[in-house]
């Protein structure tokens, strides 16, 4: 069904059914479609007949009300879109799971989550879509970086080597314990959001029981080197700095 077709005057509604019923048997509801011009074609001049009992206003269009909304603004703001909107800033995932559970707790409903998806939606809270990344899509450059770094580590020691990389805790986080240095603290406690706070990127490594002294980019090192993340070469310059597997 054709939506302009909905807005007919009733009136031209009832002068296609009379023409209809003038030229029966002769013409069928798709030939008076055509003759018209009604979008829809057969299906909309036969529903109008079907409909039409002899009065106007069995043509007339009725407007369907939407359903009414089971919370109300306050409470979808309150309890959606302000909870959602808090982990962004956060950085944090939500669990959507708890949280129509947590909804369907305070308000003493049943909302389910495609409900609470659709509200957060008209409050402009898009879903996060992860793109997937295949071995496919790894470039020639990429492959030989890994396999460098492969034999790399191959002489480095037939011993356990760990990487260590840095580790953050937000201010509302419980703090948890990381391998660092004799008197130095376990953590680091930052006040702003991952987004808006320094960051600071490390290389470190332990082989076997030997500890390796760490590489440290500052925030203004990562600007000056653009240093984005710990990749591949960075960890074979960090092996051949440090002198690791010399003579082994």
């Amino acid at each position: 069904m054709s939506d302009s077709s909905r807005y007919y005057e009733s009136s031209f509604k009832k002068c296609v059914i009379d023409f209809y019923l003038r030229n029966q048997p002769n013409l069928s509801f798709r030939s008076v479609a055509n003759h018209f011009r009604i979008p829809g074609d057969h299906a909309t001049v036969k529903r109008w007949y079907d409909r039409y009992n002899g009065n106007l206003s069995s043509l007339q269009h009725h407007h369907r009300s939407e359903r009414a909304p089971i919370l109300n603004k306050k409470q979808i703001n309150k309890f959606i879109t302000m909870v959602i909107r808090s982990h962004n800033r956060l950085s944090s995932s939500i669990n959507y799971t708890k949280l129509v559970k947590s909804v369907r707790e305070k308000t003493n409903t049943n909302l389910s989550l495609r409900t609470i998806q659709r509200y957060g939606n008209k409050n402009g809270i898009k879903c996060k879509k992860n793109i997937k990344r295949f071995h496919k899509e790894l470039g020639k450059l990429a492959c030989d970086e890994t396999a460098t770094l492969r034999l790399k580590l191959q002489r480095v020691s037939n011993k356990k080597i760990i990487f260590l990389d840095e580790t953050h805790i937000k201010i509302n986080e419980v703090a948890r314990t990381t391998l660092v240095a004799s008197g130095e603290m376990p953590y680091v406690v930052v006040t702003d959001s991952s987004s808006y706070a320094a960051h600071f990127d490390m290389i470190a490594a332990i082989v076997g029981d030997q500890v390796l002294p760490p590489i440290v980019y500052s925030p203004q090192d990562r600007k000056t080197k653009e240093v984005k993340g710990i990749n591949s070469q960075m960890l074979i310059d960090f092996i051949e700095d440090m002198g690791v597997g010399e003579g082994v």
